[in-house]
């Protein structure tokens, strides 16, 4: 089961756009195995690790739970600062709850800013990545379709340059985004890992 996961892994890591740790691959088939009655493996231990892909596939592509949290305290407060507003002539403690709110809800759309641009970056980040693997794809379909050709100057400028440029280019923006996720906590993870 699990050799069959790791050759499927590839494709899943494709498809979805994460990494998948061989680790997640081994849990996969024992806790599938040992949980999941109705059905057989490997089935169902590849059923587990492409919901696990799935979900952070869903996870990246939405918003982060922190700047959806903000989006809320700054629509609140946007909404109470309106209420305030119009109470403001007929009471005379509104102008100071009013300035109170007005530097809340500044602070808050500066933070709300911050976490927008640092999301759309590592958005941006992980895209690269996901661009260069669909990219590797593509050139190993072409390699086999040369080969099957007997084009073979072309399956080896492919194979052995553009393939090879590739794999150079992906592993680059690879260690970028793991040390990254090492200096920096990140709002989004790119790896369905064990546990």
């Amino acid at each position: 089961t699990i050799s069959i996961l790791r050759g499927l892994r590839e494709r899943y890591e494709i498809h979805h756009g994460v990494r998948i740790a061989d680790s997640a691959l081994v849990e996969a088939a024992q806790l599938s195995d040992r949980y999941i009655a109705d059905r057989f493996l490997p089935d169902k231990a590849i059923d587990l690790v492409d919901e696990a892909a799935a979900k952070l596939k869903m996870e990246i592509t939405s918003k982060p739970a922190p700047l959806d949290e903000l989006d809320r305290r700054v629509l609140q407060l946007e909404m109470e600062r309106l209420s305030v507003q119009k109470a403001a002539p007929h009471d005379r403690g509104a102008a100071a709850r009013l300035s109170a709110l007005v530097a809340s809800l500044e602070e808050a759309k500066r933070r709300q800013q911050e976490l927008t641009v640092e999301w759309e970056k590592e958005r941006e980040e992980l895209r690269g990545v996901q661009r260069l693997k669909e990219e590797m794809d593509r050139i190993q379909i072409e390699i086999q379709q040369a080969e099957r050709d007997y084009d073979l100057n072309r399956a080896a400028e492919l194979k052995y340059g553009t393939l090879r440029d590739l794999q150079k280019a992906l592993a680059e923006a690879e260690a970028a985004l793991a040390a990254g996720e090492a200096s920096v906590p990140r709002m989004l993870h790119l790896e369905v890992g064990a546990g």
